[in-house]
């Protein structure tokens, strides 16, 4: 088991050897669309991570925290920007980008079905062109995870405290969020911890 966080915005570099040599192996970051947010992961910040050995964690959030967003064309779309974030970043390959269900969606799983339906044919379209392409990963509540479990490509799991129900941790969970906005080392985190390989990286 691995210990992580993940990190609204920009990781402060001056942070980044007190994350580590308080146990952080892992920083999950975002990917989203150019001037969408300050959650934006750039190319630079993505390198200081790395040369402080801190292996990365990226995921696509543009409007996953509405139910309305779960729709096939937004999964297609989003996906096509994740590549192009992954594309500038330089993430390798054998890693996973994961795509957030930041809403409760045990009621609608049949519109996360729809999305990831998306996902999954920007990610062959890719392969198709470039022989390559990205592990897909979920994150979300207990029973979003669950559902999705390898259904369109999805093969990289990141349960959500949010949304659990007092389930506990689901079997093949990757990645479990166990505490949500808490201090640690003086700025406020979520914590993480992983459980099998996480498709992270470093550049």
């Amino acid at each position: 088991m691995a210990f992580g966080i993940d990190y609204y915005s920009r990781v402060p570099i001056s942070k980044l050897n007190e994350f580590k040599s308080n146990g952080v192996s892992f920083i999950c970051r975002y990917y989203c669309p150019e001037g969408y947010s300050s959650k934006l992961m750039t190319k630079d910040e993505a390198q200081e991570i790395s040369d402080a050995g801190i292996d990365i964690v990226p995921i696509y959030e543009a409007g996953g925290y509405e139910s309305s967003h779960f729709t096939y064309s937004n999964g297609y779309n989003d996906c096509m920007e994740a590549i192009n974030r992954a594309e500038i970043i330089g993430q390798p390959y054998n890693s996973a980008i994961y795509f957030a269900v930041d809403t409760d969606m045990r009621n609608n799983l049949n519109a996360v079905y729809d999305y990831f339906h998306g996902v999954s044919d920007a990610m062959i379209e890719y392969r198709q062109r470039n022989g390559e392409k990205w592990y897909t990963g979920i994150y979300g509540g207990y029973d979003v995870i669950e559902y999705m479990d390898n259904k369109w490509g999805v093969t990289h799991l990141w349960q959500a405290k949010g949304w659990e129900y007092g389930q506990g941790i689901y079997s093949q969970a990757n990645i479990h969020q166990y505490e949500i906005d808490v201090p640690f080392c003086n700025v406020n985190v979520d914590k993480n911890n992983s459980y099998s390989s996480i498709g992270s990286f470093t550049i």
